[in-house]
């Protein structure tokens, strides 16, 4: 079977190739920084096709907070929330002195 940790990679990966898909973002570098929700419905076993969808729900300065779900034969077989950073962006935020 595909352990639980290696959904929510999936899940994972594919917002970060939408994140690289936006203009400007190609070649760079995205993190995980936090996943929360986390729940596994179902086991995925061998000959089972995982489809994945993700949704972008913001993204800012470097900073995204992300969803996405994972089905077998259109049954929900795992979701999460997460947060993920592209550092060089956040690096270019000018920083205020006080």
């Amino acid at each position: 079977n595909m352990p639980g940790m290696l959904q929510i990679e999936a899940l994972i990966q594919m917002a970060a190739l939408t994140i690289l898909t936006l203009p400007g973002n190609k070649g760079k570098i995205v993190y995980l920084t936090s996943a929360n929700n986390l729940q596994f419905k179902k086991k995925i076993i061998p000959g089972d096709r995982l489809q994945i969808k993700t949704k972008l729900n913001f993204w800012k300065r470097g900073i995204g907070k992300c969803s996405g779900a994972g089905y077998v034969k259109d049954k929900l077989t795992c979701k999460a929330d997460f947060d993920i950073v592209m550092p060089n962006l956040i690096t270019n935020i000018p920083k205020k002195i006080i």
